[in-house]
C-alpha cells in the first residue's frame, strides 16, 4: 500500500482507500450458520466486534455484517479509518455502496434479526416517536444508525485532519438511485431501479450531503443514456442539482 501510495503521488494521482465498513461476508456461509458460529472464528480478535454475537446481523445470501446500530461497531470502524490515515498518506477514504444488507426474502423488516435492537431502542428512548410495529419508522431508525457512524466519522477526520495537517477526503460510492421520482430533488430522480434510501441498504446520502459531512459523492452511474430504467443523464443531473450550493463533489463512478 505504500508503494502504491507513492506511485500515485509521484504521477500526481490521488490515492482513495476503498473501503466496505460493515460487511463481514459477502456470502458462502453455510445454511444454518448463526451469529454465535460467526463470533467464534474471531475468538482470537477481542477487540474486533465481530467477535461478539450481539454485533453480528445474518444475511439473506448466507453472509453477515456487522450490526450498524452498536455503537462499539460504529467506533470500531472510525478507529479503522483513522489508523489508515495515521499509518499511510491517504488522500480519501472511500465507502462503496454496502450498509445495511438484504436480511429476509422480501425485506420483511419488522421480523428480521435486529428487532430487538429497535425495540430496546424505543425502550430506552420513548419521546422518539417510533413505533416497535412501523416498518416505516424501523427503516428510519436504521437510516439513523448510518447517519449516525458517517457524523462520527466525519468529525474524526476533521479533527486529525487539523491536527496533522492533512487534508484527507469522506468519500461514498452509493448505488446510483437514491429514490426514484419524477426528477426533482425532493421526489428522486427520473428512474426506476433499485433505491439505497430504502431497498434494504437504508442510507440517507442526500442528508450527508446536505449536513456536507461527506467531501465528495461518487453514484454508480453505470448506465447508458438511453437506459429505459436509469438513464444516464437522468441519474446524474439529478445528483447535480443535489450537490448544488454544497460543499460536496460530485463525481461519475
Amino acid at each position: 500500500l505504500e508503494w502504491l501510495i507513492e506511485e500515485c503521488h509521484k504521477r500526481d494521482i490521488e490515492f482513495h482507500a476503498w473501503l466496505n465498513p460493515y460487511r463481514i461476508k459477502a456470502s458462502g456461509y453455510a445454511a444454518g450458520t448463526t451469529a454465535s458460529d460467526v463470533a467464534n472464528t474471531y475468538s482470537n480478535y477481542p477487540k474486533n466486534p465481530a467477535s461478539k454475537a450481539d454485533n453480528i446481523l445474518m444475511t439473506y445470501s448466507n453472509g453477515a455484517i456487522l450490526n450498524p446500530c452498536k455503537e462499539e461497531v460504529q467506533d470500531y470502524i472510525v478507529d479503522v479509518c483513522i489508523e489508515v490515515m495515521e499509518n499511510y498518506d491517504v488522500d480519501a477514504i472511500h465507502f462503496d455502496d454496502y450498509f445495511y444488507a438484504q436480511m429476509s426474502k422480501d425485506i420483511t423488516v419488522l421480523t428480521e434479526p435486529d428487532q430487538d435492537d429497535y425495540e430496546a431502542f424505543i425502550n430506552a428512548n420513548p419521546s422518539c416517536g417510533y413505533s416497535k410495529t412501523s416498518a416505516t419508522n424501523k427503516k428510519q431508525w436504521r437510516r439513523d444508525n448510518i447517519d449516525d457512524f458517517i457524523e462520527k466519522l466525519s468529525i474524526a477526520m476533521t479533527e486529525f485532519n487539523i491536527e496533522n495537517g492533512r487534508g484527507v477526503q469522506l468519500g461514498i460510492s452509493p448505488t446510483g438511485i437514491y429514490r426514484n421520482g419524477n426528477g426533482s430533488v425532493s421526489s428522486g430522480s427520473n428512474t426506476a431501479g433499485q433505491e439505497h434510501y430504502s431497498s434494504y441498504l437504508f442510507c440517507d446520502t442526500v442528508n450527508w450531503i446536505n449536513k456536507e459531512w461527506i467531501d465528495y459523492i461518487m453514484p454508480q452511474s453505470y448506465w447508458a443514456f438511453t437506459h429505459s430504467v436509469a438513464g444516464y443523464a437522468d441519474v446524474m443531473d439529478w445528483w447535480n442539482n443535489v450537490v448544488e450550493g454544497k460543499n460536496v463533489n460530485l463525481y461519475s463512478g
